[in-house]
């Protein structure tokens, strides 16, 4: 079992798994495998890492690092959301039925992809979305069939009212190590700032959080033209629902 699962973890690399994938995968018990990767954390000359909690992968050895191909890959994260109710009453309604309420607004959780979705509703009707990704990022196709995704459970907003208010840009460097330091930060600008800092034992990560308060749509535009590579699409692109011209 233990070849099994540390030949599966790198021929994934540097992708990250769940005991859940592996023990689906491989065919073998879901408990069984947690236990044996707890083991192989604990031994000598141990050849995955624990990225985050759930979540592994294989050393970013030399063998590995050798075969990856090195183009860096923009990632999402620590993305906040906000829209208004199609009608002034309905926020209202879902804030007062809210199984968890704070003051004069309803939360409500949903999972995507994995990944936790907290939906705050207002009374008054303004909607709050954050998606937590910290561990997990988001490529954009991914994202893009989140917004989808989003504007189907909540349709009662406004499709062209969505906006984002903050996210986070980050490309992971395996096989590199910060030397004497755990992380460097930048303030440089009122609405965005720059870090670069380990991200687990073998990684370094390089972000960038920004509060850009830009409409949906053409944030999903923009990226698009910056994420994607020139003259090649690699997938089709969620359709915009709402009632801009300018996007159609």
């Amino acid at each position: 079992m233990r070849e099994l699962i540390v030949d599966y973890l790198y021929e994934t690399a540097p992708d990250e798994v769940s005991p859940k994938t592996l023990s689906s995968v491989l065919g073998l018990n879901h408990k069984t495998v947690k236990k044996e990767l707890s083991r192989l954390l604990d031994g000598k000359d141990v050849p995955i890492v624990r990225t985050s909690r759930g979540w592994y992968r294989h050393k970013m050895d030399i063998d590995v690092l050798a075969r990856l191909d090195r183009t860096k890959r923009i990632e999402l994260h620590g993305i906040k959301l906000e829209g208004t109710c199609l009608q002034v009453n309905a926020g209202y309604s879902l804030a007062t039925k809210a199984k968890q309420r704070y003051r004069k607004r309803g939360i409500y959780k949903e999972v995507f992809e994995g990944r936790i979705v907290t939906v705050t509703i207002h009374e008054m009707g303004l909607v709050e979305v954050f998606l937590k990704t910290s561990e997990t990022p988001m490529n954009f196709p991914q994202f893009d069939r989140f917004q989808s995704w989003l504007k189907g459970l909540l349709d009662f907003v406004s499709p062209s009212s969505w906006k984002i208010i903050q996210i986070g840009l980050n490309v992971d460097i395996p096989g590199l190590t910060l030397e004497g330091l755990k992380s460097i930060k930048l303030d440089a600008f009122r609405n965005a700032w720059f870090q670069i800092y380990q991200k687990g034992e073998d990684t370094v990560r390089f972000e960038t959080h920004v509060l850009p308060d830009i409409r949906l749509h053409e944030a999903i535009l923009l990226m698009r033209q910056l994420l994607e590579p020139r003259g090649e699409l690699s997938y089709d692109p969620a359709p915009f629902d709402g009632d801009d011209p300018a996007v159609r």
